[in-house]
């Protein structure tokens, strides 16, 4: 008789190895992703035997808190702080403030540094670049006045992230994460990037940069015929197709295909994108015929300093390989 999905799940946990495991710094994720069962599963089992992932909240002696905001008045972020003590960043950010210490932006910590200089010019081919990536597949999250600009992508095109991170000049590390689809069974690898900065954000949210911009793209004037701005929105949500079939597709609003089809004609006036949809707001515009899309991919590509390696090969490969 098979076993059931529950008894199969018994199978797998040992509470006393799980116990282990979470002592040994494991979390309730990365235990799971060993034993190859979902979290949910390991929790419900583990919660029989009376354990639970949760931490116990973390309080501060008197004494630590005298050095917690010692050391916040020296310039040590938060998050640092938190490390160092072992609590989380609340419990440390709730002891400044019941010592009435006046929260810090982040450009004023001596440990994480900022480019003040980023996304301040839109004639920057780093700034325009940049920009079209985080419009095509970034994000703007959080309440107003808090909010966190991230870009997540395949851990394979990582290289895009170690070049906003420097561009950008934050501290934070890039994230990797395993996701398994759950309608293919497949597991993925996605690499991401977040910063959160009040001057940065408002930059870019002054650029036209918007949360809940879904199939809502716009152009901003300053960049309908940047160069650098449509190889970052090729690159963020575009195709060149290998092999002997030639095409250039970027997806999104029609806004936005409306726009790079204005780019690719002024390029090459003789060239003819055609947009399509699908019915619900996703427009697509296609440039096909090898010529016209070597002229489009050389006026993005040709002498340019940054780029993903992935799709700058295809094009290399396919267009100038002759």
């Amino acid at each position: 008789m098979p076993l059931t999905q529950i008894e199969a799940v018994r199978l797998l946990v040992v509470p006393e190895e799980v116990i282990r495991m979470s002592e040994s710094g494991l979390s309730r994720i990365q235990i799971a992703e060993q034993l190859r069962i979902k979290p949910a599963a390991l929790s419900y089992q583990m919660k029989k035997v009376g354990f639970s992932f949760k931490k116990e909240s973390y309080r501060l002696t008197r004494v630590q808190i005298e050095e917690v905001c010692s050391k916040y008045l020296e310039g040590k972020s938060s998050k640092l702080i938190a490390k160092t003590f072992g609590c989380s960043e609340d419990t440390v950010l709730k002891a400044l403030r019941s010592n009435h210490i006046e929260i810090k932006t982040s450009v004023d910590y001596a440990d994480y540094k900022v480019n003040l200089e980023a996304f301040e010019n839109p004639h920057d081919s780093d700034c325009a670049y940049f920009f079209g990536w985080l419009l095509t597949d970034g994000c703007i999250y959080g309440k107003e006045g808090n909010e966190r600009v991230s870009l997540e992508v395949s851990e394979k095109d990582a290289e895009i992230l170690r070049n906003l991170k420097k561009y950008v000049g934050t501290n934070p590390e890039i994230r990797v994460r395993k996701r398994e689809d759950s309608r293919t069974g497949k597991t993925y690898s996605q690499a991401s990037f977040s910063f959160t900065d009040k001057i940065l954000v408002k930059r870019l949210k002054d650029l036209g940069l918007t949360s809940r911009k879904s199939l809502k793209e716009v152009v901003p004037e300053n960049f309908k015929y940047n160069r650098d701005f449509w190889r970052g929105v090729l690159e963020g949500d575009g195709h060149i197709r290998p092999g002997s079939r030639y095409e250039i597709t970027i997806c999104g609003s029609q806004q936005l295909c409306d726009s790079f089809s204005d780019y690719c004609r002024k390029i090459h006036p003789t060239c003819n994108p055609s947009i399509r949809t699908n019915g619900r707001g996703l427009y697509t515009v296609h440039l096909y015929n090898k010529a016209s899309c070597k002229i489009i991919l050389d006026s993005l590509y040709v002498g340019c300093k940054l780029m993903l390696p992935r799709k700058y090969n295809t094009y290399l490969e396919v267009y100038c390989a002759d």
